[in-house]
């Protein structure tokens, strides 16, 4: 008898193994962090082709499931301006309810264009994820007085 206790706790220590693994494996999988797929977004303002005057507001958003660390607008390839990183986008979270901190991965810059040649310019939101993955979104428009 004492070998059937025996062999009814070595079933409970393999389970309880086997679960342990399984957690492991499960949040391992899961974990965002990790994930090094480019983010999802689109530059909402402006649009390509746009005539910038002074200062423009850029606007957009981005989301990953790793969430977003940051949002760098870029002009000709020159750093411009890090934009703020945070604001509502119930449409976002709706489209990807599974991605981080989707509902505030909306951004937004004032971008000063008054110092640039007049005529046409690239412009580029470089979007890093809080993974390191990084992805560009870019935009072409021309700067006018």
């Amino acid at each position: 008898m004492v070998w059937w206790s025996q062999i009814g706790v070595m079933k409970i220590r393999i389970v309880l193994a086997v679960a342990a693994f399984l957690s492991v494996l499960i949040s391992t999988s899961c974990s965002s962090s990790s994930d090094t797929r480019p983010a999802d977004g689109v530059i909402d303002k402006p649009q390509n082709n746009a005539v910038l005057h002074s200062s423009e507001l850029f606007a957009g958003w981005a989301a990953q499931p790793s969430g977003i660390e940051s949002v760098a607008i870029y002009a000709d390839g020159q750093f411009v301006v890090n934009a703020a990183v945070s604001g509502s986008r119930p449409d976002v979270v709706k489209a990807l309810p599974q991605y981080q901190a989707s509902m505030v991965s909306g951004w937004n810059a004032a971008v000063d264009t008054s110092h640039m040649t007049v005529g046409p310019h690239v412009f580029t939101a470089k979007i890093k994820t809080k993974s390191g993955v990084e992805k560009d979104l870019v935009v072409r428009a021309s700067v006018a007085r």
